[in-house]
């Protein structure tokens, strides 16, 4: 998309136009104070050299580029992204900032830009993954974009010509689908668009505020500040097989009626009740916990925390809900019915007998396991282990299934989590000791000054020595 690199609002003459009226004489001109005619016209003037005139002058007092900031809620501390963008307002951006919740994001974002127009720039700050943009409950992706063509339209109708669209998601362009994603959201609003192919936040915590993968020219700047792309404690980290650099995810299923069966290597995990017998699924997210790039680092807390998979196998008969249970004992993906022992027991010895989430079990897709954040928080504390979870069809006679993370054609399993983390603070400068014998006590010998991240005031104690010393 060839751009102009003007970002200034077109002004349009028309007859009886608000701001600008038109009559015989030069005299039935009016302009805007900011403007001063520096040329006489003439009474036969016409309204095309009037308005190349108005433009010519305007050309030095653009307005500031009007750009929205959609925010997801769920968000950790999206209280300081909003502020931020507050401090940011100026004579050269203006930010309005619309909080997503939880419900049909898509159908949110649509009924606020119908009543827009002339938008230079989105800004989606939201949940990604590889191929996916979170929003609201809504998961936008290549499989179903086309449903909501609709909604596009009313997207692109209230751009500006040269608008651009920004998702700030971890790893949405990360492979070919999310760059075909983007693309085609590109084509269907006629925008520039640009999204993050890796963690997006703080880069003390592994992340970056760089939107790698772009479609068009983008010519809009990250939204926030230098300072707060620094110190924002908050981050947007997916856990997908194959993407990112991630490869620790580990599932299988084990089935009683072939008891001895390894499942390792099936295209999906299926988990089942039917005649009698039945089948568990069973899923871990290894290496997610460390001060390794991507990893949830020691101390943090986690605020929110899902898992989605791909279900691709459902026959209703009976359909309940379909349970996740936590895992309390070790597990491999060889594993068989009989090897663990007559399947897993629900007795909070081989897992918890608590649901950790459950979803419908007569629905295809993707489908969300959502409020996990606790059984993270355990995990990342040493409370529990990480073993991951037993999935259990909570039926009384159905089949289940999803994409297994190592089948090449499907679509692996996606753990999401954001948390929030302090960050240690920083000795900024530190002078050199000078102590003069029979000074008063309260001199100063030593000038220290830190600063933290998180906003807090840094504390400092002396350590070793006598009284006599000090």
């Amino acid at each position: 998309m060839t751009k102009s690199t003007d970002k200034k609002r077109k002004y349009i003459c028309e007859e009886l136009e608000p701001r600008i009226l038109l009559s015989a004489g030069v005299e039935g001109l009016v302009y805007d104070s900011v403007w001063e005619p520096d040329a006489t016209l003439e009474a036969d003037t016409d309204a095309a050299q009037i308005v190349a005139l108005f433009n010519s002058n305007q050309a030095s007092t653009s307005e500031p580029t009007l750009e929205l900031v959609f925010i997801d809620s769920s968000l950790p501390d999206y209280q300081s992204l909003i502020a931020d963008l507050v401090d940011n307002n100026d004579t050269n951006r203006q930010f309005e900032i619309i909080l997503l919740n939880e419900e049909d994001g898509i159908s949110q974002i649509t009924a606020y830009l119908q009543s827009q127009d002339n938008i230079d720039a989105i800004h989606f700050i939201t949940h990604g993954e590889d191929g996916v943009i979170q929003l609201g409950n809504d998961q936008l992706e290549l499989s179903n974009i086309e449903s909501y063509s609709s909604d596009f339209l009313l997207w692109k109708n209230a751009l500006d010509e040269d608008a651009d669209i920004l998702f700030y998601g971890c790893d949405v362009a990360s492979t070919d689908d999310g760059l075909s994603l983007i693309q085609k959201i590109s084509s269907l609003t006629d925008a520039d668009v640009a999204a993050s192919d890796d963690i997006t936040g703080s880069a003390q915590l592994g992340g970056d505020w760089e939107l790698e993968k772009n479609i068009g020219s983008i010519e809009t700047s990250i939204a926030f500040s230098t300072t707060l792309q620094n110190t924002w404690t908050g981050i947007l980290p997916t856990f997908q097989e194959g993407v990112g650099g991630y490869s620790g995810t580990m599932d299988t299923n084990i089935d009683s009626s072939s008891p001895t069966s390894d499942n390792s290597t099936e295209e999906s995990v299926d988990v089942y009740t039917a005649m009698g017998s039945s089948g568990q699924g069973l899923i871990l997210f290894d290496n997610i916990f460390g001060t390794g790039p991507g990893q949830i680092p020691p101390g943090a807390t986690i605020t929110s925390a899902t898992l989605t998979v791909t279900v691709v196998d459902i026959s209703a008969g009976g359909a309940t809900t379909i349970d996740l249970h936590a895992m309390l004992t070790s597990w491999s993906d060889t594993d068989t019915w009989n090897s663990l022992g007559n399947g897993v027991q629900l007795n909070d010895t081989e897992a918890s007998s608590l649901v950790d989430s459950f979803i419908a079990a007569n629905s295809s897709g993707s489908q969300t396991f959502s409020g996990l954040e606790s059984t993270l928080q355990s995990w990342l504390d040493g409370n529990t282990t990480n073993h991951g979870w037993v999935i259990v069809n909570n039926s009384s006679s159905n089949t289940w299934g999803f994409d297994q993370s190592d089948y090449p054609a499907g679509t692996p399993p996606v753990l999401t989590v954001t948390y929030t983390t302090n960050i240690d603070p920083v000795i900024t400068s530190i002078s050199t000791a000078s102590v003069i014998e029979n000074t008063p006590a309260t001199t100063p010998v030593m000038i220290v000054t830190a600063s933290d991240a998180d906003g807090d005031i840094p504390t400092f104690s002396i350590t070793g020595g006598t009284a006599d010393d000090l």
